[in-house]
């Protein structure tokens, strides 16, 4: 929910999401936090659905589709995490 992680800046070599930045009402702020977290160099994995069936629990706000990851690539470097590549 784009909450601070009580971990140092530049802590994690590898970040893994699978399935759950539908449900994260705040998802670009939860991805800030990653980019936070990760070393440079490091690798960031999400796995988020472009499709399916409404799965409300705890809520299913959001579907991501191919120019997402493009989108929250540009969010982070405007926010000063310039290493994102896709």
């Amino acid at each position: 929910s784009g909450e601070k992680t009580p971990l140092d800046n530049c802590s994690a070599d590898i970040i893994l999401s699978s399935s759950n930045f539908e449900h994260d009402e705040c998802f670009w702020m939860t991805f800030l936090e990653m980019c936070r977290l990760l070393k440079a160099g490091g690798y960031l994995y999400i796995n988020a659905p472009s499709s399916g069936a409404y799965h409300g629990y705890p809520g299913d706000c959001w579907r991501f589709y191919k120019d997402s990851w493009a989108a929250l690539a540009k969010w982070a470097n405007k926010n000063g995490y310039g290493m994102m590549e896709l």
